[in-house]
């Protein structure tokens, strides 16, 4: 009985659309996964799909198994308003057929906890830091940003790292395990070196743009001292959690 009413309301919503009316209102989907599609919807095809086009012209298609329930509401449909109103709702965010991020803005704050792991004066360090990564989601698995971070440690010693983040997701589904590399440049009390984090874990959205990450890292640093002197190298065990948006 749900099917058929659903059925029912998204062909009215169709044919309305369609007739050269001036459309006020807007479709919303929502979906049991939490993801919430809003857009026009165009068709419901036999093998029972919905199709729905964002106001940018991405089009998605879902199975009606997977739709929970749809809505609609108003939007301003005036010429002066209308562009920013689109902007402002898709955020230059492109979704994927899943309805989770496929490109666009990505920010990531991660905080972490870091042990010394190798090194002349690693024993019994233990810290903690955090790091702001700007970046972009180039696809579905891929993303490129800058970072920096600052960290403090048990023995009086501190470290601003910046560096440029790769990441890779190896599947496209909500939770998916995911590897990172950073590489850059470190400063800390007077002197500064090379730093390179090669890390994995995963990715777990929690709806259609935002997900939580976990990650488990080892990194080096080796700094440059004095000429004449001996560089000095360090090795830390990190564990990481953060949110991206």
């Amino acid at each position: 009985m749900k099917q058929i009413i659903i059925t029912l309301f998204i062909t009215f919503l169709i044919v309305f659309q369609l007739s050269g009316q001036t459309i006020t209102k807007r479709n919303v989907i929502y979906l049991n996964n939490g993801s919430i599609i809003k857009g026009y919807i165009t068709e419901l095809t036999s093998d029972n799909r919905i199709k729905i086009e964002t106001s940018d012209g991405s089009v998605f298609v879902f199975q009606m198994s997977d739709v929970k329930n749809i809505t609609s509401e108003n939007i301003r449909t005036d010429k002066t308003t209308n562009n920013s109103e689109k902007n402002k709702d898709n955020s230059n965010v492109v979704l994927t057929e899943n309805g989770y991020k496929k490109s666009g803005y990505l920010g990531l704050i991660e905080v972490g906890l870091a042990l010394g792991a190798g090194g002349p004066f690693s024993e019994g360090m233990i810290g903690g830091g955090i790091d702001f990564i700007n970046g972009y989601q180039l696809n579905e698995k891929l993303s490129l940003g800058l970072g920096v971070g600052v960290l403090f440690y048990n023995v009086d010693y501190y470290e601003i790292p910046i560096f440029i983040d790769m990441r890779y997701t190896i599947t496209k589904k909500k939770f998916a395990p995911a590897v990172f590399l950073d590489m850059g440049y470190i400063v800390t009390e007077g002197k500064g070196g090379m730093i390179g984090e090669l890390g994995f874990g995963f990715r777990n959205y929690i709806n259609n743009k935002n997900a939580i990450h976990f990650g488990l890292s080892y990194s080096a640093r080796v700094f440059n001292l004095a000429q004449g002197e001996r560089d000095d190298a360090l090795g830390v065990a990190n564990v990481k959690c953060g949110f991206s948006f």
